[in-house]
């Protein structure tokens, strides 16, 4: 079983003109989760565990004219470094959106 290291999820929200007179409101959510998985290698002795580190993105778009929202994710897997330093990682990452979602309203 994995254990969560870390998990935050952000709203932003963005007034769009699209012409006529008319605006949209899109919002923006962005979750970033940190998990963490001690695996055995067989190959080895049964008692060396090596951890797994599993960074997973997720950027969702809703769109007041659409009924779905879209959106896009990312996943990375580290093999190596410590969990301070994975959870270094996904707090950047959630900082990185909080300063472009600041920017773009």
């Amino acid at each position: 079983m994995s254990n969560k290291l870390y998990d935050e999820k952000i709203w932003s929200q963005e007034d769009r003109s699209v012409g006529g007179g008319e605006d949209i409101i899109i919002d923006h959510s962005y979750r970033v989760r940190l998990f963490k998985e001690k695996i055995t290698d067989p190959s080895v002795l049964k008692t060396d565990q090596f951890p797994i580190y599993l960074l997973v993105e997720e950027h969702e778009i809703y769109d007041s004219t659409k009924t779905w929202p879209t959106g896009n994710g990312k996943k990375k897997v580290y093999v190596s470094g410590s969990d301070s330093d994975h959870i270094r990682k996904a707090i950047a990452l959630i900082d990185k959106f909080k300063d472009e979602s600041a920017n773009t309203v």
